[in-house]
């Protein structure tokens, strides 16, 4: 399946692809995914993936530019790309992108992106 244009050039070794299929419980009174839910799969991801290119724990210490594009609904499975972008002296830059793909027609759509700030917590190598 092809991953967003921006987060396809990050190479595989600072990228992971998590995958969630939306629920009817996790949808708001519109039937889709909140905002802040977003947001923390989001964070979530971008830690992940600075965990694994530093080879230890991290510290989230900014966002931004966090576009959403389009509402994701229930049934939908949702592939988060989380990979980074630069990275300088234990400090990284992470970019998340979100694809909505319908399980009935598999049709895909960018529904969110956005950056992340993080730094190595302790004994991380940096890459």
């Amino acid at each position: 399946m092809p991953q967003s244009a921006r987060t396809e050039a990050v190479p595989s070794a600072t990228r992971i692809v998590w995958l969630e299929t939306i629920t009817p419980d996790m949808a708001d009174d519109q039937g889709t995914l909140p905002a802040g839910d977003v947001l923390r799969l989001m964070g979530r991801a971008a830690l992940a993936a600075a965990s694994r290119h530093s080879n230890g724990q991290v510290m989230m210490t900014g966002v931004s530019s966090v576009r959403f594009h389009r509402s994701v609904p229930a049934g939908h499975m949702l592939e988060l790309t989380a990979g980074i972008i630069h990275a300088d002296a234990g400090a990284m830059n992470v970019l998340v992108d979100g694809m909505s793909q319908s399980r009935t027609d598999g049709r895909r759509a960018l529904a969110f992106s956005g950056y992340f700030q993080v730094i190595a917590a302790s004994g991380g190598s940096g890459g």
